[in-house]
């Protein structure tokens, strides 16, 4: 079934997805985040659960949207008028409906950005599409997710603290959820119109690699502080050797993350410059 999450920010909105593919008996690997353009704006997306019927829903949004060129609620009704019928023909009336529900179940993460305007996010549930106000999480590890966002979602207010927890959240998926799995790919959308898909990328991967390491670290803590037989003492030098590993990485982690910074400079060179700076959180220039 697979995962995907879209996450509402200052700055945009953000897309993201796992890249398994549910529609293959041989386990493979996908793009499941997009966008395309409409007369008067774009429309991003990202997927969960079977992607052929998933991506035949995608290419009728395509057609209906078209030669659409009323304002965003226009086209929200033409999206939903589309997804109505295409609910009723791949899903209601799917043999496989009775038996296997769950299994045919297409989810649809949609943002649109009117031309000048700012990105709105939408999920389907059921035959309906309806608004998301700061997240959604979609698919077979949506329980999960939802328990991992919650604590921490109104800290996440702009895009790379978004980005960080979306990739965190995708590493325990991926990690714990079967069905869940492959490079976690992100789509994201400014709201002064720059569109950013990142997939495979080694700081980020890096980023979801101290997700895991800093569970591994809690549960280690969490386990010291409830067992009676530890001293007093034994607990605090374990304690202190945790904060020393934390601190140690978030070096190496903010020296790698300036040099990520530059690096997306450079692999954006047909971007203008001050578009790319924009998306940047972390600008430093040496005296």
């Amino acid at each position: 079934m697979t995962i995907a999450a879209g996450f509402v920010h200052r700055n945009g909105v953000l897309l993201c997805s796992d890249s398994e593919s549910s529609s293959s008996e041989n386990k493979s690997y996908v793009s499941k985040t997009g966008h395309f353009s409409y007369p008067n704006g774009r429309i991003a997306y990202a997927l969960a659960g079977p992607e052929t019927s998933a991506r035949g829903v995608i290419e009728e949004f395509k057609e209906a949207t078209k030669n659409e060129s009323g304002d965003a609620r226009n086209v929200l009704k033409t999206l939903q008028e589309t997804w109505v019928k295409e609910h009723k023909r791949r899903v209601i009336n799917h043999p496989d409906y009775v038996t296997h529900w769950a299994d045919i179940q297409i989810y649809l993460l949609i943002a649109i950005r009117p031309f000048g305007g700012a990105y709105t996010l939408y999920a389907n549930h059921q035959n309906v599409i309806d608004k998301v106000d700061s997240y959604q999480v979609l698919g077979i590890g949506a329980s999960l997710a939802q328990r991992l966002i919650d604590p921490v979602i109104s800290a996440a207010t702009h895009r790379l603290p978004v980005l960080h927890l979306a990739n965190y959240v995708l590493a325990m998926c991926k990690n714990y959820v079967p069905g869940c799995s492959g490079p976690s790919q992100f789509l994201l959308l400014n709201d002064d119109g720059c569109v950013t898909a990142i997939t495979n990328d080694p700081f980020l991967k890096k980023l979801e690699d101290y997700s895991l390491r800093y569970y591994d670290l809690s549960i280690q803590l969490l386990t010291t502080m409830t067992d009676l037989n530890v001293p007093e003492t034994a607990f605090a030098e374990r304690l202190t050797a945790i904060s020393q590993i934390l601190t140690q990485e978030r070096s190496g982690w903010m020296k790698e993350k300036l040099a990520n910074d530059e690096r997306l400079i450079q692999l954006n060179r047909n971007v203008p410059l001050e578009a790319i700076l924009k998306t940047l959180e972390c600008k430093i220039k040496d005296p």
